[in-house]
């Protein structure tokens, strides 16, 4: 059987309530390329497919919360695919993940984030 993985781009929408901060010196007028981004992914790690446990498929979301430097402060699972396993590898890929902040005002700005691996088997 073929794996295939779908890993979800982190997304403005799917920022927690009351976890972004913005520095005060973004709120001076100042000029940028590219003053308002929303957090992104910018490498996804493959989670390891638990091929010796009997596994088909799943879907776990998981809880990343971001320095303004794009540094993983922690991930957790928030909602669970059912299965140990899957949300183990979800985890592991999450941590081995790389992130970019959201920019708003020209500054990076910490953040919580829901990051969503699919796998289907």
């Amino acid at each position: 059987m073929a794996l295939s993985l779908i890993v979800s781009a982190l997304a403005a929408s799917a920022v927690l309530a009351g976890t972004a901060t913005v520095p005060s010196t973004a709120l001076e007028n100042r000029s940028c390329a590219f003053p308002q981004a929303p957090a992104a992914v910018t490498y996804a790690a493959e989670p390891d497919w638990p091929l010796e446990h009997d596994v088909t498929s799943g879907t776990t979301s998981v809880k990343v919360d971001l320095t303004a430097g794009g540094t993983i402060l922690g991930a957790s699972v928030v909602r669970s695919s059912g299965n140990v396993w899957l949300d183990s590898a979800a985890l592991r890929a999450t941590r081995l993940s790389s992130f970019r902040p959201e920019i708003r005002n020209c500054s990076p700005v910490a953040g919580s984030y829901i990051y969503v691996v699919q796998f289907v088997k």
